[in-house]
C-alpha cells in the first residue's frame, strides 16, 4: 500500500514506466502464487487510480493490458475505461471478464462478439467465431471465463 500511495508523487516519465513495468509483473506474477492454492484474498489489490495510470500507460499494447485485467479483482478497475478500451481494441476476453464479474452479465459480452464476427473477414472471423464458441460452452457450464487460474465455478448471466 505503501507503493501505491508514493505512486501519485510519481510525475516524471521514466520513473512512472519502471512503476507501472514493475506493477504489471507483479500482477502477472500473481498468478504462479494462485496456482499454489493460495486463497482469492491474496490477490494484489491495486487502487482504481493506480489501475487507471497503468492502463493509460499501456494504451499502445491492448494485449498486455487485457491480461492484467482479467487477473484483478473487479474493484480494482475503473469499469468505464477499461470497458470502452476493450470495445476499441477487440479485447474480447476482458470484456467478458468486466460484464461477468462486474455485472454478473453473461449477454453483453455475447452480444458484443456476435456484433465482432458479423463485422470482421478471414481468419479474424474464424478466431473470433472460436472464441465465441468457448465463451458460450463456458457459460452453459457456468465456468468463468476467461480461464485465467484454479477458480472455475461462478454464476455468470
Amino acid at each position: 500500500q505503501e507503493a501505491f500511495a508514493a505512486f501519485s508523487a510519481v510525475e516524471d516519465e521514466a520513473r512512472l514506466a519502471a512503476f507501472t513495468g514493475a506493477l504489471e509483473n507483479a500482477i502477472l506474477k500473481q498468478q504462479q502464487h494462485r496456482d499454489d492454492g493460495s486463497s482469492h484474498a491474496d490477490l494484489l489489490r491495486v487502487p482504481p487510480e493506480v489501475m487507471q495510470k497503468l492502463v493509460e500507460s499501456l494504451s499502445s499494447h491492448p494485449e498486455r493490458i487485457e491480461r492484467c485485467v482479467i487477473r484483478l479483482p473487479i474493484m480494482c478497475l475503473d469499469f468505464n475505461q477499461v470497458a470502452r478500451l476493450c470495445i476499441s481494441h477487440g479485447l474480447h476476453s476482458a470484456f467478458a471478464y468486466l460484464y461477468n464479474e462486474g455485472l454478473n452479465d453473461a449477454v453483453t459480452p455475447a452480444v458484443e462478439m456476435i456484433t465482432a464476427v458479423i463485422n470482421s473477414e478471414g481468419t479474424a472471423r474464424l478466431g473470433l467465431m472460436r472464441k465465441l464458441c468457448v465463451y458460450m460452452a463456458y457459460c452453459f457450464k457456468g465456468l468463468k471465463y476467461p480461464p485465467v487460474d484454479g477458480v472455475s465455478s461462478i454464476s455468470v448471466g
